[in-house]
């Protein structure tokens, strides 16, 4: 199981009206914040997220870049720079 962590802030700035919440798809792609890029499938992986759990977590996405991986990342894409203007502080509770 994941332990989710007291949330995460996001960078409102960059989100715009393609942005949608979801399950995972194939294609799917995440931007480290080391750099570089990795399928959302082994994201997870490395993430030692469950089987059981890769298909019922949700997700932000834009088209196929995601930026919100359920209660555990986000994406390169969202972090807070001294330009943000916006911010949001995203939770998942378990139920």
């Amino acid at each position: 199981d994941i332990d989710f962590c007291d949330g995460f802030y996001i960078n409102g700035d960059v989100l715009d009206d393609k942005v949608v919440i979801r399950y995972r798809k194939n294609g799917d792609v995440i931007h480290k914040f080391g750099g570089g890029s990795k399928s959302l499938g082994d994201f997870m992986t490395d993430k030692k997220i469950s089987n059981r759990l890769k298909d019922r977590l949700p997700i932000i996405a834009r088209e196929n870049e995601v930026l919100y991986v359920g209660g555990t990342s986000i994406s390169s894409l969202v972090k807070i720079n001294e330009k943000t203007n916006i911010i949001y502080k995203i939770t998942m509770e378990k139920y």
